[in-house]
């Protein structure tokens, strides 16, 4: 199933205890291969191929485990996707200054090539909706 179960208090609770859910250690190290597959040198021909490759793994993997107490392995998949994603770009060009790299494909801090965004870990899925389609996010707290 992927999932380690753990039991332990909440800070600042006496007496409560909880049960939490993580992913398992050997899921998230398999989900950090395939994007390290994925983002070898040679795997795509463009940015945004590597973005559409990358995109429905990751989803897939944070849809499987968004009801899990998972920000800190969202973080770290976020973090990790964004800095291989990074090494890919300047392996690619090498020649081509970072400055430059980050106005063309970093625009926001978000690696974006065309039509394709990379999907964050944490985002909600409003928000990777309209990412994909160009759209701001639908504002929650308005309908609220």
């Amino acid at each position: 199933m992927g999932f380690r179960i753990q039991c332990s208090s909440k800070r600042r609770t006496s007496n409560k205890w909880y049960v939490y859910t993580f992913p398992s250690k050997k899921v998230l190290a398999a989900i950090v291969g395939k994007v390290r597959d994925a983002t070898r040198k040679n795997q795509a021909r463009s940015l945004a191929n590597l973005l559409r490759k990358l995109n429905p793994m990751i989803r897939g993997w944070c849809t499987y485990f968004w009801h899990v107490a998972s920000s800190a392995t969202f973080d770290y998949l976020t973090a990790f996707t964004w800095r291989r994603v990074r090494t890919w770009t300047r392996k690619r060009h090498p020649k081509t200054s970072v400055r430059r790299l980050r106005q063309q494909y970093f625009p926001d801090w978000r690696p974006t090539d065309g039509s394709a965004a990379l999907f964050y870990a944490g985002q909600t899925w409003s928000a990777a909706i309209a990412t994909e389609t160009h759209e701001s996010p639908p504002n929650e707290t308005a309908a609220a």
